[in-house]
């Protein structure tokens, strides 16, 4: 195999191995609380975005939390319930939000994750320096609890460093491999 075909096998095989890495979540926000004895609303009903108030959930425990992303992207929301008997419910307002008029400034409601009454959230586009409030409620008037709110940012695409610490990384590969020796092969004639 000639030296520039290693090269190019080598270049082939590390840029496969990069793109099969999955993009990792890193987690912005973490937020633990208890919705027991919070003020109460009438929440939206789950959709994106909701367009009507609940007949179930008409005076739900509530904590908010305020937020402003620092990046603009795509992002994880997911709310779970640290108490067996707590149906979660997770709102998302841009800021600011008021109780008495729950369908203004509401982006997403959701309810039961992955069929699990445990968890809840969804995955929304958020835009950096735009203030928002997260709304962990229940399900109905009777869920309230213990929570944690995980909010997560997949960065999908690599940094301009971390690219060049790429390129520098396949070059001293190739010149490694140009500057080892070849094996020599000598044949005598008797």
């Amino acid at each position: 195999m000639s030296f520039m075909s290693k090269i190019t096998t080598t270049l082939a095989v590390a840029a496969f191995s990069a793109a099969a890495i999955p993009a990792s979540a890193a987690v912005v926000y973490s937020v633990t609380g208890d919705t027991s004895g919070g003020p109460v609303y009438n929440r939206p009903i789950a959709d994106t975005p909701p367009t009507q108030i609940s007949g179930t959930g008409t005076s739900v425990a509530y904590n908010t939390f305020l937020f402003s992303p620092i990046a603009t992207g795509s992002y994880t929301f997911l709310l779970t319930s640290t108490n067996t008997a707590y149906d979660p419910f997770l709102v998302l307002y841009a800021s600011p939000f008021n109780p008495a008029l729950p369908l203004t400034n509401v982006i997403a409601a959701n309810d039961d994750l992955q069929g699990s009454l445990a968890l809840s959230g969804f995955t929304q586009t958020l835009l950096a320096g735009t203030v928002y409030t997260a709304v962990i409620t229940g399900f109905n008037n009777f869920d309230f609890g213990t929570y944690q709110l995980t909010i997560s940012n997949a960065a999908a695409v690599p940094e301009p460093a971390t690219w060049g610490m790429m390129l520098a990384g396949f070059g001293m590969v190739g010149f490694g491999m140009r500057r080892r020796a070849k094996p020599s092969v000598r044949v005598t004639y008797a």
